[in-house]
């Protein structure tokens, strides 16, 4: 068990996010405007709790407009960056 409650708050709050992220990848292609709102519940989930999202997590959507991110439907890789096809953003990769 944890010590603090707070820890035990984050760690639910991650798993949360977590199933919230795949569950919109996993119905973008039949409704669009219920996976970009269970994306939106993720992100105030994030903001709310000040949760740091692992980098798996965080490579999932795009930070703009909140899509998921789908190799060769919603994103693509290219010279080092992640590009959103939705919105055009672009975020570096790691190296």
């Amino acid at each position: 068990m944890y010590k603090s409650g707070k820890k035990f708050i984050k760690r639910v709050v991650l798993d949360s996010i977590a199933r919230l992220v795949d569950e919109s990848a996993k119905i973008y292609h039949t409704d669009k405007k219920l996976s970009r709102r269970y994306m939106e519940i993720a992100w105030k989930m994030v903001m709310r709790y000040k949760a740091k999202l692992p980098d798996g997590l965080k490579k999932k959507f795009c930070r703009k407009c909140l899509s998921p991110s789908i190799l060769g439907e919603t994103s693509e890789i290219k010279s080092g960056f992640y590009h959103c096809l939705v919105c055009g953003y672009r975020r570096k990769l790691k190296q």
